[in-house]
């Protein structure tokens, strides 16, 4: 693929407008530690308020991390949950993890799993890139899926099913999903089983 704009086809967003709108009187007040913020929140909603406010993606970081994967994957640490709130920054496996592990916490009934999807690999300044992180929850039997640093402010659904979300996804990145998995880490999947997975463009499942 030629080289192409990474404000179009990367993770980040491709304006600071787009993030969606967002009621500011909504916005709880900022405590200065994690935890403290923790007893503030109650749901995915207040946590979607704080990143379409306060979250940044670090395009930096995530060129740093494409080469560390194909290096030594394990150098390359994912921001915990309390340095993800202290930096307001990161990537999407940064913010992944920081809305997966503080539902866990705040509304562990919500079920919130990874979403990792694969895209056909795109080389941005020589760098692959092909994962994105989403977080997926579940109320009332539907799906939801958020922290998506492509559309920061975001709660996406209800879905009956991850499939119907994909092919949404895949239209709106215009960028062709190869596979996606449903999983209780954010670390490779060939550590851990994924709860649910599929492929798309006809492939088996």
């Amino acid at each position: 693929m030629s080289m192409i704009s990474a404000a179009t086809l990367s993770d980040e967003p491709e304006t600071m407008a787009s993030a969606l709108p967002i009621d500011r009187s909504a916005i709880l007040p900022v405590a200065s530690t994690y935890a403290e913020q923790l007893l503030r929140w109650q749901k995915a909603e207040d946590l979607n308020t704080w990143i379409a406010t306060y979250f940044h993606y670090d395009i930096d970081r995530a060129m740093a991390l494409s080469s560390s994967r194909d290096a030594d994957p394990g150098e390359f640490q994912i921001y915990a949950p309390d340095e993800c709130y202290s930096k307001r920054s990161g990537v999407c496996v940064d913010l992944s993890r920081f809305v997966v592990e503080t539902l866990e916490i705040i509304e562990r009934e919500s079920s919130p799993q990874y979403l990792m999807i694969d895209f056909v690999p795109l080389y941005l300044n020589g760098r692959m890139f092909q994962k994105h992180w989403l977080v997926a929850i579940n109320r009332n039997g539907l799906q939801y899926f958020v922290a998506d640093t492509k559309r920061p402010g975001l709660i996406a659904g209800p879905y009956k099913a991850a499939e119907e979300f994909i092919a949404e996804y895949e239209k709106f990145r215009r960028r062709d999903v190869v596979s996606f998995k449903l999983l209780s880490s954010y670390r490779r999947a060939r550590r851990l089983p994924a709860r649910k997975s599929g492929t798309v463009r006809g492939q088996q499942r």
